[in-house]
């Protein structure tokens, strides 16, 4: 089982979403209202820049449905006007209650 994390820029959200109803996921935390912040090149003045992003959690997920939504999101993760607009991070669930 894993828990897929994905940090996403706002007007992605329900393509994020659709994904996760394609493929199975039984569920999702969603947290509105996360900031988002890149470090900028050295020497950069400001050093860092800032961004509204969502997270969408899916706690306990099959590898089969955590791979066929980030295969899906790969096609969508370049397509915003401020970069990074879709991260995705997927760690082993031990037990979940």
């Amino acid at each position: 089982m894993k828990q897929l994390t994905v940090y996403c820029s706002p007007e992605l959200e329900h393509q994020v979403v659709a994904a996760f109803d394609r493929h199975g996921a039984e569920g999702y935390l969603r947290i509105p209202r996360a900031v988002g912040h890149k470090f900028l090149e050295p020497g950069a003045l400001p050093r860092t820049v800032s961004f509204e992003a969502v997270v969408l959690v899916v706690p306990g997920a099959s590898e089969a449905t955590v791979a066929a939504v980030l295969q899906e999101l790969q096609d969508v993760a370049g397509k915003c006007e401020i970069q990074p607009c879709l991260r995705a991070s997927v760690v082993a669930v031990e037990r979940l209650v």
